[in-house]
């Protein structure tokens, strides 16, 4: 049973979605739902004239509208295929975006693992890192948070927790505590020895969609493909290798 507040949220968002778009009926406009991660944010699709739209809820105590935005216009501003936002409501969490499809990079890479494709995922990380550059190159960082020693121990604090004590279930002692604890002050002191670039923290196949597949003179097979970027909106100021080593190091793909 879907709980009381999702049913009121996604009713809310309906009607906004239909106001919105001039809808005269917030009935003939259904959201159908296309994705929920471990975030509480939710992503709908609406169809409008056979234009399809992606209706996101967003709830404000727990997500911040108004930071998506922001980064996405960084983005665009860029050269990089952000989805466009048609609308935005951040007081109640709700925004109107345009529709990147479900062709996400992960289930490609994953069935040339299993066809020995080599050629299509090379030239789909070229393209992907072509489009890090762009990201990196961003301008108006200033306007991003640093991501700071404080921040990166936080994230590496979750191997320990989540790894070493609530999956492998490890007692682990003083010693091993020391030596886990200098080890991540290294990791930090490289990281922020690096130079800084725009980092979208979460640069991998599952966050690049597969936007156009146009054959080339090279071949039936030589597809140019363009990259639409999603979930960035964590995005910081930090070293530069993070999102490259998200990128090719990616736990997705094996």
């Amino acid at each position: 049973m879907t709980p009381p507040e999702k049913t009121s949220r996604e009713t809310r968002l309906q009607h906004w979605v239909a106001a919105e778009l001039q809808a005269d009926d917030p009935a003939g406009l259904p959201l159908v739902m296309v994705s929920g991660d471990a975030s509480f944010r939710r992503c709908f699709r609406a169809v409008q004239n056979q234009k399809t739209f992606i209706a996101v809820d967003a709830p404000p105590e727990h997500e911040d509208s108004a930071a998506f935005v922001k980064v996405c216009g960084m983005f665009r501003d860029a050269g990089v295929h952000a989805p466009e936002v048609y609308a935005v409501d951040c007081e109640q969490g709700f925004m109107l975006l345009e529709d990147l499809g479900d062709a996400m990079v992960l289930p490609e890479m994953l069935a040339c693992q299993a066809s020995q494709d080599i050629n299509k995922p090379d030239r789909i990380y070229r393209i992907a890192i072509d489009t890090l550059v762009r990201i990196q190159l961003c301008g108006n960082q200033d306007l991003l948070g640093a991501y700071s020693r404080t921040e990166l121990r936080r994230e590496m604090d979750l191997f320990t927790e989540w790894f070493l004590l609530a999956f492998l279930e490890l007692d682990l002692s003083a010693a091993e505590k020391d030596l886990i604890d200098q080890t991540m002050t290294v990791l930090e002191d490289a990281a922020l020895a690096q130079p800084t670039v725009l980092v979208h923290r979460d640069y991998h196949s599952r966050n690049l969609m597969l936007l156009e597949q146009t054959p080339t003179a090279e071949g039936d097979n030589a597809d140019v493909f363009e990259l639409g970027v999603i979930d960035f909106q964590d995005a910081v100021h930090g070293p530069y290798s993070y999102d490259l080593v998200s990128l090719l190091r990616d736990c997705y793909i094996r």
